[in-house]
């Protein structure tokens, strides 16, 4: 039986930039074929919306996770409707990712 891992924005955010090589090595390097990873299309939504600048987001990155990761919907999965984030929570989303203050 594969073990589930669900990531979500914070983990995005942390893989695409580069500061979570635990995911990076599930994703990139497909460290266990044993592993199963999965995320919802709100959490990559998020995650990619809170970039400051979002010419920054490693094209290559986003390719591989969209290949590896199994992305649910979240209407689907959970019942509810999909949201926008405000400005303020896209900063404060991104500098949690960073290791900052905490998300509200």
């Amino acid at each position: 039986m594969k073990k589930k891992i669900i990531i979500d924005k914070i983990g995005i955010i942390r893989y695409l930039i580069g500061k979570d090589k635990t995911l990076e090595c599930y994703i990139i390097l497909r460290d266990s074929p044993n592993i199963e990873l999965y995320t919802t299309d709100q959490d990559l939504y998020e995650a990619l919306v809170s970039f400051p600048e979002r010419d920054k987001i490693d094209i290559n990155r986003l390719i591989k996770f969209i290949e590896r990761v199994n992305i649910i919907s979240y209407k689907y999965a959970f019942n509810k409707k999909r949201f926008k984030i405000n400005e303020y929570k896209k900063i404060k989303l991104f500098r949690l990712a960073l290791g900052g203050d905490t998300y509200e």
